[in-house]
């Protein structure tokens, strides 16, 4: 299955599942805020659903969604575990990409504009990470920016040098990185990365079990025509900092989503 559905017929969906709450998303900024206006929303998202054979009525007031409908809604309104994917590519913006389990399989959640909605099946586990590596392809040599081991620095530091990397350039970053301790071969390497970077993409692994704490395992990742690099969250306010192959990727992602 894969269906794209407008923003009405989204919030329908998740009203017909009671999903008060969908991960990755922020629901204030998908709904209006007076009750009214979310009436009319509902009303006109049932009226196009059913117009594309997807909702019927059973009774004086009650309607049922179509089979696979009803089970991609469902996924997203009680799912087991949860993935969202953040893309950047200079140039030509940030993608997202949500992905939901529920029972072994997994659900893609895009939206190709801001107001539509895309569902598609993925399958299950090893389906899910050769769509990850689709999603985020690594290209070069992992060993031509890195000459040194893995090494743990910290996150804020790298945050704030990644950010100034892309609006000042290599020599800046470098500077800060040298004033902060933070040089290493492996750190100079990921700054070159960095410095003629494809795309980067943050990545957050999330257990979704109901009523509880959500908890995450996230990574970042870094893709130049020459090399790429991988940041992993040690939840400590450190990051493991380190060069990575494309085999490495999907090795790291099918040991993750296995777990």
């Amino acid at each position: 299955m894969e269906l794209t559905f407008t923003r009405p017929e989204f919030f329908a969906l998740c009203a017909f599942t009671r999903a008060d709450q969908v991960f990755g998303l922020d629901a204030s900024a998908e709904l209006p805020a007076d009750a009214p206006s979310r009436q009319a929303l509902l009303a006109a998202g049932e009226r196009t659903l059913a117009g594309r054979g997807l909702l019927r009525q059973t009774g004086a007031n009650e309607v049922s969604l179509e089979q696979s409908v009803l089970r991609a809604a469902l996924t997203l309104a009680e799912p087991e575990r949860g993935v969202l994917v953040t893309k950047n590519t200079p140039g030509s913006g940030v993608q997202r990409f949500i992905y939901y389990e529920r029972d072994g399989a997994f659900i893609e959640h895009t939206q190709p504009t801001a107001d539509a909605h895309r569902l598609g099946d993925v399958g299950g586990v090893a389906e899910l990470v050769q769509r990850l590596v689709n999603v985020l392809p690594l290209t070069g040599n992992a060993e031509d920016h890195a000459n040194g081991e893995p090494v743990e620095v910290s996150s804020q530091l790298f945050i704030a040098v990644y950010n100034l990397a892309l609006t000042n350039g290599f020599a800046d970053a470098r500077d800060a990185l040298a004033d902060n301790s933070g040089l290493s071969p492996t750190a100079l390497g990921w700054l070159a990365c960095v410095t003629s970077l494809s795309w980067s993409a943050t990545l957050a692994f999330a257990a979704l079990p109901p009523g509880e704490t959500v908890t995450s395992r996230d990574l970042a990742v870094f893709c130049s025509p020459s090399g790429n690099f991988l940041l992993v969250d040690q939840g400590d306010g450190s990051s493991q900092l380190g060069a990575i192959t494309a085999a490495g990727f999907e090795g790291l992602l099918t040991a993750i989503t296995a777990a």
